[in-house]
């Protein structure tokens, strides 16, 4: 047997908020282990996506230091250099601590390429950091958390 780990979470869910919870002494139990249901539901769910969100961040992460190395938007030789170098990694494994790993340094890095592009006054800094802002505004849709239909 597969367990479909998605699948298992929504039961444990359903097992802990409809039949474990009601049945408890006192709302505190009772709360515990709904809110324990909806942790273990939500979990499936970053089970079940983790890895592709985290190589999608990283690999759009990479695009935009190719392209802000590549080209006048960064005056800083040392950050060029640091862009230049982020931009040619790959994710060496699909482990998500070692994908979790390089998305907080390329996130790092990010941050240090958007200083760089809000001290700039080109048009092309402007252009590249509405492409940051759209990568984070995309991180933040595909990283939400969806609440299990009620019944």
């Amino acid at each position: 047997m597969k367990p479909d780990v998605p699948v298992v979470m929504g039961g444990f869910l359903a097992a802990l908020a409809t039949e474990i919870a009601p049945n408890l002494g006192g709302e505190y139990s009772a709360g515990n282990a709904s809110t324990m249901g909806l942790a273990l539901f939500f979990a499936g769910q970053e089970f079940e996506r983790a890895a592709e969100i985290r190589v999608r961040e990283n690999t759009e992460m990479r695009e935009l230091f190719a392209d802000a190395q590549a080209s006048d938007v960064v005056a800083d030789e040392a950050l060029r250099a640091r862009l230049r170098e982020a931009s040619k990694g790959t994710d060496e494994s699909l482990a998500i601590s070692a994908l979790d790993q390089s998305n907080a340094e390329l996130k790092t890095l990010l941050i240090d390429m958007q200083v760089a592009l809000e001290a700039s006054t080109t048009t092309s800094a402007a252009q590249l950091e509405d492409k940051v802002w759209n990568h984070l505004v995309g991180s933040a849709e595909r990283r939400k958390l969806v609440l299990p239909p009620t019944a």
